[in-house]
C-alpha cells in the first residue's frame, strides 16, 4: 500500500533464499558501516512529522528519535522543535530546511540545506526528500544536494524512505530499479502498512514476484530483507551493507478503505509480529507514522490507540534487555554501527504455487518441509554472537494460534509460543527465555 506523505506536510501546521550463498552474503554484509558514516550504535526507535506539543507523549512510550522532513514542517516552528528534541534528549533524522507546498519545490545545490544539522549532537542522519521512488524531484537533484552538503563539511549519512515499490516491485518495474544500490541513500527505509490492508504474511518475494515460492514471513519482514539483500533467485543487492529501517503504522492512514471507511488499526499483537520480524529481518531501527488523514481540518497528527502505545511501550523494553546483556549490546554493533552479525533462520518455504500464498486474507498457507537451517511453519529467527555467548530470537508468526517449536539446532524441544509471541534463549541456557 503507497501511502503519499505530501498531505500531511501540507496540513499539520493547523494541528501541529536459503542456501549457502546467499546466507554468506547476507552474514558478510549484515551490520557494516553505510556509504558515508556508520551505522547508529543503539537502535532507533522513531516517530514521523511530530509537532512539538506530541514528543513528550512519544518519548514516553520509549521513542528515542523524532524523523521529519524538515525541522520546519509546521511553519515557522523550527528552532522550537529542535529545542524540544533537545529537552527530551531525542535524536533527530532530520531534512535542514521547510519545504513548501509539501516539499515538491526543490532547489537543488543553490545552498547547503542541512547546515544546521553537521554541528547538531543530537542529528544522527540528514533526511532526503520522502519517497523519491514516487514523489518529488529526480535523481540527479538529490545527488546534487547531497553532494554540494559533504563538500561544505557534512559527514553525516543521508536517509531516505522508500514505498513498498522499491522493496516489493523493484525489479519489475524500470523506475524504482534506478533506485537499486543507490550512492546518495546512506541508510535506508520502506514503508509498508500491511495489516491495514489485510496483506499480512507472504512467502518469498512481497506480491510474489518470484512466483510465491520463498520463505514464509510478514509482509514488513520480507521489505526489511528486500533493502538489505534484493529478493531471491539471483537479483543484484539492494543496499549492500546499509543500515536499514522499516515505518510501521499506529493510525487508520485515511479513509481509503471500502465505503470510504478509514483502514484498521493494527492489534497490539500484530504490531509486536512486525516489529519482531523485522527486527529478525535486520533493521537498525523501527519508525512510527502515526497520522491519520482524513482531510483537513480533520487531520489527527498522532492516532496511536491505547492499545498500540503500550505495544511500543513491551518492544521498547524487550529490545533494551537485549542492549544491556553482560557481554555487549547484541543488536547493535557499538563500534561499526548498524546491526551485528548473525545468521538469519528463514521460516519453511512455499508448497508452491499461488493457492499457497496467504497474502489474502481467504488463503492459507501451504509449508514445505524445512530444509537446512530454516525453520518449521510457522517460526522465523536469528542467531547472534556477542562475546563467548550466542543469543536466539524466535517468533512465531501466528497472531491467533499458539504454537509448538521442536528445534534440534538450538536445543528446543516441544518449547511452546503463545500466538505472536518472541522469545530469546542464550546458548547457555538454551530453555531459558531471557524475556
Amino acid at each position: 500500500m503507497n501511502i503519499s506523505r505530501r498531505r500531511i506536510l501540507q496540513t499539520a501546521a493547523p494541528m501541529m533464499i536459503p542456501s549457502a550463498a546467499l546466507a554468506a552474503v547476507q552474514d558478510a554484509l549484515r551490520g557494516r558501516p553505510g556509504a558515508a558514516g556508520l551505522g547508529p550504535t543503539s537502535f532507533v526507535v522513531g516517530a514521523y512529522a511530530q509537532d512539538p506539543g506530541s514528543m513528550a507523549a512519544w518519548a514516553a512510550r520509549g521513542v528515542n528519535t523524532m524523523v521529519s522532513p524538515s525541522d520546519d514542517f509546521a511553519g515557522g516552528n523550527g528552532p522550537l522543535w529542535r529545542q524540544t528534541c533537545h529537552r527530551l534528549g531525542l535524536k533527530m533524522i532530520v531534512g535542514g530546511r521547510h519545504r513548501s507546498d509539501g516539499g515538491l519545490t526543490y532547489a537543488a545545490g543553490a545552498s547547503n540545506a542541512f547546515a544546521a544539522n553537521q554541528d547538531d549532537p543530537l542529528v544522527i542522519a540528514n533526511l532526503l526528500y520522502d519517497e523519491p521512488d514516487i514523489l518529488g524531484p529526480p535523481l540527479a537533484a538529490h545527488d546534487a544536494e547531497v553532494a554540494f552538503a559533504q563538500s561544505a563539511g557534512n559527514t553525516k549519512p543521508f536517509f531516505v524512505n522508500y514505498t513498498n515499490n522499491v522493496t516489493g516491485r523493484a525489479y519489475k518495474s524500470l523506475r524504482p530499479a534506478t533506485f537499486v544500490n543507490w550512492p546518495s541513500a546512506h541508510w535506508v527505509s520502506s514503508d509498508n502498512y500491511a495489516y491495514q490492508t489485510g496483506d499480512v504474511y507472504a512467502f518469498g518475494d512481497i506480491y510474489g514476484e518470484d512466483g510465491f515460492t520463498g520463505p514464509f514471513s510478514t509482509m514488513s519482514g520480507h521489505a526489511a530483507r528486500v533493502l538489505y539483500a534484493g529478493p531471491l533467485h539471483g537479483a543484484p543487492i539492494a543496499h549492500p551493507g546499509r543500515p536499514t529501517f522499516q515505518f510501521l503504522s499506529t493510525s487508520r492512514i485515511n479513509n481509503g478503505a471500502p465505503a470510504g471507511q478509514p483502514w484498521r488499526r493494527m492489534t497490539a499483537r500484530q504490531y509486536g509480529i512486525q516489529a519482531w520480524s523485522c527486527i529478525i529481518n535486520g533493521v537498525s531501527g523501527l519508525l512510527h507514522f502515526s497520522h491519520y488523514m482524513a482531510g483537513s481540518p480533520s487531520q489527527i497528527s498522532d492516532d496511536t490507540s491505547a492499545e498500540l502505545t503500550s505495544a511500543i511501550a513491551a518492544m521498547v523494553a524487550k529490545v533494551a534487555i537485549l542492549q544491556r546483556q553482560p557481554g555487549g549490546n547484541v543488536l547493535m554493533d557499538a563500534v561499526g554501527g548498524g546491526r551485528r552479525s548473525y545468521v538469519l533462520r528463514q521460516g519453511a518455504w512455499s508448497a508452491g504455487g499461488t493457492a499457497g500464498n496467504p497474502i489474502w486474507p481467504d488463503k492459507q498457507p501451504s509449508f514445505a518441509a524445512p530444509v537446512g537451517d530454516q525453520m518449521q511453519a510457522w517460526f522465523e529467527g536469528a542467531e547472534v554472537a556477542v562475546g563467548s555467548e550466542t543469543y536466539r530470537l524466535v517468533l512465531n508468526l501466528h497472531d491467533s494460534l499458539p504454537k509448538i517449536l521442536d528445534d534440534r539446532r538450538w536445543g528446543l524441544a516441544k518449547v511452546s509460543f503463545a500466538p505472536g509471541q518472541v522469545k530469546c534463549f542464550k546458548a547457555s541456557a538454551p530453555t531459558v527465555n531471557i524475556f
